[in-house]
């Protein structure tokens, strides 16, 4: 999502090819670093990108149970929907708005409300349960 006030610079490039190689799987800062190891990207410059990104709905942002800040592309979400992580691999996947609809109504009939911009579910995805 870019307008005329969104820069792609270099360093914005490098980032998102990161996010890409990664398909889906979280990144916190540190994973991020490991991957432009190569680059010339300073840990302020991926501070203020990840913030820039995040705000443009480019990446979503979430705190794991261990406390760790993690990112992942954004690129499916509109609107007020939920994500599935896998516990296992830490692969994000979006659920579809319809589902979170169906879901939000669920939960709605019980009285009970939550946010869809901050809802992670946890889970295993099918690729590790096949490894089980």
């Amino acid at each position: 999502m870019t307008d005329s006030k969104t820069y792609n610079t270099q360093q914005r490039k490098l980032i998102l090819d990161c996010f890409r190689k990664e398909q889906g799987k979280g990144m916190s800062v540190k994973d991020l670093l490991t991957c432009l190891c190569e680059e010339k990207v300073g840990r302020s410059t991926v501070y203020r990108q990840l913030d820039k990104l995040v705000s443009e709905s480019v990446l979503m942002r979430y705190t794991t149970d261990d406390g760790v800040c993690v990112y992942s592309l954004n690129a499916h979400c509109h609107g007020e929907h939920y994500h599935l992580k896998c516990t296992s691999c830490g692969k994000t996947v979006h659920l579809d708005n319809e589902a979170s609809a169906v879901m939000r109504e669920r939960l709605r009939i019980n009285d009970f409300d939550i946010s869809g911009s901050d809802t992670l579910l946890l889970g295993k995805c099918t690729e590790c349960k096949a490894h089980d």
